[in-house]
């Protein structure tokens, strides 16, 4: 296993040599974070609202002061996907579509073409739904484009959640690498798939549960960017290891929190400063804005989110990428 790696990522779980150490994955669709010059910080504001009034309410005070928009679940259920998707546009703004599609490769498909028929300009699918359905949903982009003559959205991929932490995973049978493991017959075999790490040791640091959920991260963002996907989305504690790995990869972020802001849901947060240090330029933030009472103190706090973000540009990351070593200690 190469120095700085959670897997050999220059030999891919089929057997093939995708691309050469240091580049990312060969995509034939430019993506739209390679035009972003370095210091171009997006803040990518999420409607998380259950009517249309709200809404509009909520965009008429900030739409001007954010970049992205991006409708969810919430939102789409009580006014359906076409309406929370025209709602930002009517403000100039582009449209992240987040309806985190995950099904059988046929039906992820037949949504996605639905999704992109109402030309956002991102939509994101689920990457533990695997390969083969984001592929569906690269190709469900590529004909809806072509067919209606429309900008192509750009498929986003969404890692593990930020509200997902280390026992999280293990609760759902996404389990850490025992010492004992190695004895088994079938470590070999997937030792040599690339899911299984060479003398592996049970995480019992904060570190080492973040180098784990780092791992199974890598691996699934592998996978999506192998279908071609244009984006990912992680939490900013892995950020650092995917822009290694995929330098030119447009990457969204949730879970950024100033530091004297309360966590919510998320459980892997980091700063605006350590995020923009850690290569993110695409900060999605809702509720430190959403919950402010007004329009100046939302705005107050949008001003204090940029620069808080300016001053990452060239730092160090504050989650070294070495940390995931400590998984696979010696």
């Amino acid at each position: 296993m190469r120095k700085g790696c959670l897997i050999d990522y220059n030999q891919g779980l089929d057997g093939t040599r995708p691309c050469q150490e240091g580049q990312g994955m060969t995509n034939q669709k430019e993506s739209e974070g390679q035009g972003m010059a370095d210091d171009d910080i997006r803040i990518v504001f999420p409607l998380d609202v259950s009517t249309e009034r709200e809404a509009t309410e909520l965009l008429d005070q900030v739409a001007e002061l954010v970049d992205v928009v991006k409708v969810g679940l919430e939102l789409e259920k009580a006014i359906g996907a076409q309406k929370c998707i025209e709602l930002p546009k009517r403000y100039g703004k582009p449209v992240f579509a987040d309806f985190k599609l995950k099904d059988i490769p046929n039906t992820v498909f037949g949504a996605a073409k639905n999704i992109c028929s109402y030309a956002p300009t991102y939509f994101n699918v689920l990457a533990d739904g695997g390969k083969e359905m984001a592929q569906k949903a690269v190709e469900a982009a590529d004909l809806v484009a072509e067919d209606l003559g429309i900008a192509r959205p750009k498929v986003i991929a969404v890692t593990v959640l930020t509200s997902m932490g280390f026992e999280n995973l293990v609760r759902l049978g996404i389990l850490p690498a025992f010492k004992t493991w190695p004895e088994y017959p079938y470590t070999q075999w997937l030792q040599n798939m690339g899911v299984f790490p060479k003398n592996p040791q049970f995480p019992k640091t904060d570190r080492q549960k973040q180098a784990f959920i780092s791992h199974i991260t890598m691996l699934w963002a592998e996978e999506a960017m192998r279908a071609n996907v244009d984006c990912l989305l992680s939490s900013p504690r892995e950020a650092a290891a995917i822009k290694a790995r995929w330098p030119e990869v447009e990457l969204f972020c949730p879970g950024i929190r100033m530091p004297d802001d309360p966590p919510d849901d998320q459980q892997r947060t980091l700063s605006p400063r350590e995020a923009v240090a850690s290569g993110v330029r695409n900060l999605i933030i809702g509720r430190p804005i959403r919950n402010q009472p007004d329009r100046a103190s939302r705005e107050a706090v949008i001003k204090k989110i940029r620069e808080d973000a300016q001053k990452g540009i060239g730092e160090k990351p504050p989650v070294i990428i070495e940390e995931v070593e400590e998984y696979f200690l010696e």
